[in-house]
């Protein structure tokens, strides 16, 4: 474990955590990528694992990039003797979907696709004048969040009140029927039909249970309930669950991220191991304090306290601009 330098005590109960749920709190700059790197490590030389039976799951593709780029880094070695599978989970369902018949001829659609097909049915229903290219972005937004289970019918009934003879349920069921007769998906489509394939399909999702028995999922906070639900699917029944995150970063709600997601973690997998990653390597001592002040008047959160051993540093400066 000494590839970048000596774990901390709640670092080294992390990565040794052995099997079984795992929620690990890691707040900013405290040796999260570190820890999971590590964990993976042991995983396969302590466990003996087989690296092809790990899945690590991040937000981003850049972060997945990261983390990858950080594993092979520590690992010695080149992708094709460590092929622990990394991505998004974007890039997760894509996959899956792939590899069964029914979506094996799929086409992905661009962001840029999908105004194109919204304004066209925004035309054919006579409502073109109606909505700016700020409006067809909101409604956009609202179906994606609605996809990922972040948005309720009544939500998006909402939308109609600033726009008479707006109907967004209906826009939604044209959009959709458009996408589904041309053999198309966007990309919230990945996560929809991924979750729809394993609950229809229970060989498929058992042939995915024994592909990955350990999930690592970096970032759990920006999560949507519908990659959630996939991820409880995929571990079961053994739950070999790592999950890194801190509630006190979701700032993806608007992209239909749920908070209840990590909040609820311990509910959802009452024997799961908690280990919370507080000390900062990162910042000065001013810095976290005002940081911790800050965040304790957060609402629906898991307790925690950032500390460091960093010097004290400057003390904190607020400029207020004229103008942006």
């Amino acid at each position: 474990m000494s590839f970048l330098r000596t774990p901390d005590e709640k670092q080294l109960k992390a990565i040794n955590h052995d099997s079984g749920p795992a929620l690990v709190l890691a707040g900013p700059g405290s040796g999260k990528t570190f820890t999971i790197v590590s964990h993976i490590q042991y995983l396969i030389r302590n466990k003996k694992i087989p690296p092809e039976e790990i899945l690590v799951v991040t937000f981003s593709k850049a972060a997945a990039i990261e983390m990858q780029t950080r594993y092979l880094e520590s690992a010695d070695s080149n992708p094709s003797t460590n092929p622990v599978r990394f991505g998004t989970f974007h890039s997760l369902g894509y996959q899956i979907l792939r590899s069964t018949g029914q979506f094996r001829n799929f086409s992905l659609i661009t962001d840029k696709q999908k105004y194109h097909f919204l304004e066209v049915i925004l035309k054919n229903e006579g409502l073109s004048s109606l909505c700016t290219h700020d409006q067809e972005a909101i409604l956009l937004n609202a179906l994606a969040a609605r996809k990922a289970g972040g948005i309720e019918k009544r939500s998006l009934e909402l939308l109609d009140v600033e726009t008479p003879g707006f109907d967004a349920e209906k826009l939604f069921a044209l959009y959709q029927s458009d996408l589904e007769e041309r053999r198309l998906l966007d990309y919230d489509d990945l996560i929809l039909k991924c979750n729809e394939l394993f609950r229809k399909s229970p060989a498929v999702l058992e042939r995915y249970q024994q592909l990955f028995t350990h999930i690592l999922v970096d970032e759990f906070q920006d999560i949507n309930s519908l990659q959630y639900k996939i991820l409880q699917m995929l571990a079961a029944p053994a739950n070999n669950l790592f999950i890194v995150g801190d509630d006190d970063q979701s700032i993806y709600k608007f992209r239909g991220a749920n908070i209840r997601n990590i909040l609820d973690f311990e509910k959802d997998f009452p024997d799961a191991a908690v280990i919370r990653l507080e000390e900062n390597y990162r910042s000065t001592k001013n810095i976290l304090h005002a940081a911790n002040e800050v965040i304790l008047h957060n609402q629906g959160r898991k307790s925690k306290t950032l500390w460091t051993q960093n010097e004290t540093g400057e003390k904190i400066t607020l400029y207020q601009a004229d103008t942006e």
